[in-house]
């Protein structure tokens, strides 16, 4: 008769176990790390929930099709120097007499300051060798004369300026508007400035 029947079992291998039991330790989550994950899912959460649903229609902004606004135009200067005189001197003399003419684009009206001097006037500055005054423009034309009586042999300077500012007169105010103060608006290559002013000034010679 046979006895009760048996098993087989294999001998359990202790150190195979154990490792088993360390690898799933390893790869369960600390406590405080389970607590920080909550922590960061229930932020995202409430953030969602807070955001504002897009309204019904609303179109996505197409950023590649955005193009920056072309900048204004820059502002007018009303100081700029753009307003261009043109002014002749011829001068003739006669013997004691010396004729001073010349043609200009000068509104009628006008004051043209003149000065006729001999070359010797400076530096001793002898008012006898000198004339000055002011001659109106008047049809696009100006014409003065200066006696030159007793004056010595040489050369006479004749000086003719256009200023908006005059010391010894006023310019119309259509000049004073069109040329600004102190002729700020005179612009051009026979444009100089003197005692702050800019000017338009002609010279011209003659010997007796």
């Amino acid at each position: 008769m046979m006895g009760p029947m048996r098993r087989a079992t294999a001998p359990i291998d202790q150190s195979r176990m154990s490792r088993a039991r360390s690898n799933r330790s390893a790869l369960r989550p600390h406590p405080a790390t389970r607590a920080r994950s909550a922590a960061v899912a229930a932020t995202l959460i409430a953030a969602l929930a807070c955001s504002p649903a897009p309204e019904p229609g609303a179109a996505e902004l197409d950023t590649a099709t955005i193009e920056p606004a072309a900048a204004p135009p820059p502002a007018r200067d009303d100081t700029e120097p753009s307003e261009r005189v043109a002014l002749t001197l011829d001068i003739a003399l006669e013997e004691n007499v010396l004729l001073v003419r010349g043609e200009t684009d000068l509104p009628d009206g006008t004051l043209l300051a003149y000065d006729v001097h001999h070359e010797t006037f400076l530096p001793v500055a002898d008012t006898t060798l000198s004339r000055q005054g002011l001659v109106p423009v008047d049809a696009g034309r100006y014409a003065t004369e200066a006696d030159v009586t007793g004056w010595p042999a040489g050369t006479v300077v004749v000086d003719v300026v256009f200023r908006v500012d005059l010391a010894d007169g006023t310019q119309p105010d259509e000049v004073r508007n069109r040329f600004g103060e102190d002729g700020a608006r005179l612009g051009g290559d026979n444009v100089t400035r003197r005692a702050g002013q800019r000017q338009v000034a002609v010279r011209a010679e003659a010997y007796r």
